[in-house]
Parts: C-alpha cells; structure tokens; sequence
C-alpha cells in the first residue's frame, strides 16, 4: 500500500535568527480541509492521523521525527513539532507531510526524540488533567492532583493558575546534577495581576537557594539561579498579553533574561547547579506562592541557548503559520510501504536508533 498525498512545508529562514541551528524541533501547524478523516470529506486514513508522517524529501525515503501536539480529524487541523536536522538562517529549508495511507494504524515516529539528549523536560501542558506530561526520554511527568484549568493557548492549549486556589503542578523529578554546567528555562506566560509573584518553572532545593527559578515578579521578568540574582528585565510582563519568557546560565560565565526572543538583561556567571523537585506554577519556597496566569510549552535543558536559537524558537511558536508555508495537496502512487523496512520505507532502527 502507498501514501496518496503529500505537501511541501517551507520554513523562512529570515525567521530562523543569525546562525544555523541543529537538531530544531520545528512547531508545525496545517489547516485544511484535506486533512480531515475519510469519514469528514478529507483524505487522512487513521482517525489518529496516524498516517500524517513527515520526511525530509519529496520523495518519501528519509523520515523525520515528530511529536503529534494533537490532531482534529473532523477540521483537518494538526500541531506537530517535527525535528529539523539543520534549520538554515541562510536558505529555506524544505520538508514534506505525507498521508493517506490506510495500512497505516500505529503511530509511525518515537515522540521523545523529537527532543534531543540535551532536554531534561518538555511539558506542552495541553492536558485535560493531570498528570502533566514530560515528552523527552526522562518521563518527569507531574504527581500532583491540584490542577489548574485547561484553556486557549498562545497555540494549542494550555493551563490557566489562580494563585488564591493553590493551584500547582508538582511532583516533578529533577536529576542530581541537570545542567550543571549550563543550562536553559523557557515557557510562555500571560497574566493580567501585576502585584504578585508568578512562577514559571522552579526547579530549586525545597525551600533553598540552589537551582533556578523562572519568574514574574510584580510585573518584572525575572531569573535566579545558583545564588546569583535575580537577574530583571523591565516592568510590563503582566499586560495581559502572551509573552515568551527564557533564561540562560553557564556557570562561571553568564546568565541571560530574554523575554520574546530578545535580551532584557545578564549578568556574570553563576555558582554550581544543584536542583531539587520541579514545579510549576508554584515555588520551592517553605511557604510557596502560587502563579496567577496562563502557562504553557515549559522545557528545562543542558545546555545554554543561544540567541539566534532563542529568537527561532519565538518566531516560531509566536506565529507558526508565518513561520511555514504549506504547499499544495500533491496526489501519488509511488511511495510504497516495504515490508522488510517497515512503514515508512526506511529501516526500523532509524527510529530506534
């Protein structure tokens, strides 16, 4: 059996910062009405979408790796994060989504590596409820049951905190020495209440000072590790608006605040790393406080980002459909599961591997 269709996805490089990035997990969105299921008019197979797979050619022969965000098959909308292998500041980069395929009734890629070995965490928090899901290899998935509210995200979906209700996501494990050379905190945050402190992501000793700590403070982004800081950007964060919000350190060297996509503030270096049980939307402090805002896309890494990776990573998940763009619907007959390889014409161990 065969994929019927397939489209081109091109992503502008003039939205890909100053420098190439590697290993990029690209958010990718499509609207159409030719994704919708067999059963809706479309010309999707599986009504998981199982059968939406991605690849780096025209010619279906090398898979990439994707998560599948979600997928409505009565719409035809899909959210994936796909890993692009080199993404260019230079020259666009072309990938492919095929589809179509009713052979198909698995899930064709390995989600978690989408995420490359440097992730310590990545929650989309895009769940009904608990618990909230790690998607790299670790699994630090939450065993908390205090949940906040699922609502809109900046895409997709997210979860909404109200800091009277103690809401908190917790339970998180933190390795004994996650990036303690450098590392990297990001997430998206809106809020409107500008007279509190909204966490992000704290990932210190219970009630230390070592770790860091990604967060709102009285309307002013701030970042603390290690105890350095905090480091601040300027008042203007609680605007009710989504603003994307990262943080870098390398230990003896620098730390960095970027708030959607650009610089706000840095430092020197930071002491060693040493972290206690993650949370989010609430602190490691003895008495903790609890965000009031909408949190979403939470990742934690070792390593420290750099700017043209952080300013990708905004472009990208601030307007996914400016980001791409999707070609026309192309119909085939020549791309053909092979049994001996496995459904996607290329060796199992690609994906396993």
């Amino acid at each position: 059996m065969a994929f019927s269709y397939y489209r081109s996805i091109t992503v502008d490089h003039t939205k890909c910062g100053t420098a190439t990035s590697t290993n990029f997990p690209a958010l990718i969105h499509i609207s159409d009405a030719t994704l919708k299921t067999v059963g809706n008019g479309g010309h999707v197979q599986n009504s998981n979408g199982y059968d939406i797979t991605f690849y780096s050619d025209s010619g279906g022969l090398t898979p990439l790796f994707w998560e599948m965000l979600s997928y409505d098959g009565a719409a035809g909308v899909v959210w994936a994060f796909v890993r692009i292998p080199t993404l260019s500041n230079v020259t666009d980069v072309v990938i492919y989504t095929f589809y179509g395929n009713p052979a198909i009734s698995t899930f064709q890629s390995t989600a978690s590596t989408v995420w490359s070995a440097n992730y310590i965490r990545v929650m989309h928090l895009n769940e009904a409820a608990h618990p909230y899901l790690d998607s790299t290899t670790n699994g630090y998935s939450s065993s908390s049951t205090n949940d906040p509210t699922q609502v809109a995200g900046q895409f997709n979906l997210a979860q909404s905190f109200v800091g009277g209700s103690s809401q908190g996501i917790t339970g998180m494990t933190q390795p004994a020495s996650p990036g303690n050379v450098a590392g990297t905190y990001s997430g998206w945050f809106k809020s409107s209440t500008t007279n509190n402190i909204s966490v992000v992501i704290d990932a210190r000793v219970n009630g230390g000072m070592f770790g860091g700590v990604l967060y709102a403070n009285n309307n002013v982004p701030s970042f603390y590790t290690n105890n350095i800081g905090p480091i601040v950007g300027s008042s203007g964060i609680c605007d009710g608006n989504w603003h994307y919000m990262v943080a870098t350190y390398t230990v003896g060297s620098a730390m960095g605040l970027y708030v959607d996509g650009a610089s706000v503030a840095s430092t020197g270096g930071c002491g060693t790393y040493s972290g206690g049980t993650v949370r989010v939307g609430e602190s490691a402090d003895v008495s903790p406080v609890f965000a009031t805002a909408v949190l979403q896309e939470i990742r934690q890494s070792s390593v420290s980002q750099s700017t043209s990776w952080i300013t990708s990573d905004f472009n990208n998940q601030s307007s996914p459909d400016t980001f791409i763009t999707v070609g026309a619907e192309n119909s085939l007959s020549t791309v053909v599961i092979n049994p001996l390889y496995g459904p996607l014409g290329g060796p199992l161990g690609g994906f396993l591997g």
